[in-house]
């Protein structure tokens, strides 16, 4: 593994999953209840969304959009529809029906992101994995297409 999938880089990971977690222990209240899942799926897409992307609270719109398109695909994934695209989708190496609807939909979002972290991306400024990618070169010095970090992150 790259050297930038250690050490300093895992702490880094570490520490947002425990600063999104807080974030989300703070708003419960004691003696009350919640709902779980609901809230485990907040904080897993808060990681995702800070350790993969970089995103936490932006008001950049792609990134804003992205989030967004992710939420929804989750609240989405136990719904009937998502039942009936699995059946659909079994032993098949290309999705189709409603799966390959949302991953279109995910894609656009997350290729506009990429095309965005691209533009103004500076090599080392951030840690994200997104970013960690954005600095990867192949054997002749090329940068990752944009294609390529979107199949890795």
């Amino acid at each position: 593994m790259m050297p930038s999938f250690h050490g300093e880089a895992i702490v880094r990971y570490r520490t947002q999953i425990e600063e999104a977690t807080a974030r989300h222990l703070d708003r419960w209240t004691t003696g009350r209840s919640f709902p779980m899942a609901e809230t485990t799926q907040a904080i897993t897409l808060d990681v995702i969304m800070s350790g993969v992307f970089g995103i936490e609270h932006s008001a950049d719109p792609a990134e804003s959009r992205l989030r967004q398109v992710v939420k929804r695909t989750l609240a989405l994934s136990v719904s009937p529809v998502a039942r009936f695209g699995e059946l659909l989708n079994l032993d098949r190496e290309e999705s189709v029906g409603p799966q390959r609807w949302v991953i279109g939909r995910l894609d656009k979002a997350m290729y506009a992101v990429i095309a965005r972290r691209r533009a103004a991306h500076e090599p080392g400024a951030r840690h994200d994995i997104l970013s960690l990618l954005l600095d990867v070169r192949d054997e002749d010095g090329a940068p990752l297409t944009d294609e390529e970090p979107a199949q890795r992150a």
